[in-house]
């Protein structure tokens, strides 16, 4: 959780997001909550942190802070990422997913396949093409419209 005491939107999502936390956390125990720091000093760090009830990156680990906001492409905050066990990232919009769904019950908010999504036949110039022709082939999705 990428987030800080001097941010406004963090000081209103973060006790949202651990009232979220401790909830799931009576029922079930197969995930955790690490508190990623970017406060100013250590002095306003201890002072966020210890509303919190989860685990935290230490503040003087800048270098990793610096290394996780840019893995996860954290170009705002509060930012809330999820990651299976494997590492893999799940999700770098939890917070709105705890936001609409405040009992986790989704939890942990896995998006649909690529083959869940995606058409079983696409068209090329009014021609209809089966999507298993596409196979082993990079695609490019391309999101336009005639009025942009």
């Amino acid at each position: 959780y990428f987030s800080a005491h001097w941010c406004p939107p963090c000081r209103g999502f973060t006790p949202s997001l651990i009232k979220f936390y401790d909830a799931l956390k009576e029922k079930r125990d197969d995930f955790e909550l690490v508190f990623v720091s970017s406060d100013r000093d250590e002095g306003a760090f201890d002072e966020y942190y210890g509303e919190m009830t989860c685990h935290a990156l230490p503040y003087a680990q800048r270098d990793l802070k610096t290394s996780l906001s840019k893995k996860f492409k954290v170009s705002g905050i509060p930012t809330l990422v999820v990651m299976g066990p494997d590492g893999s990232t799940i999700t770098t919009d939890a917070r709105s997913d705890v936001s609409s769904d405040p009992e986790g019950a989704k939890f942990p908010w896995k998006p649909p396949t690529f083959e869940e999504v995606f058409p079983a036949t696409v068209v090329n110039k009014g021609e209809k093409v089966e999507s298993s022709t596409l196979d082993d082939k990079y695609l490019m999705l391309y999101f336009s419209a005639h009025w942009c």
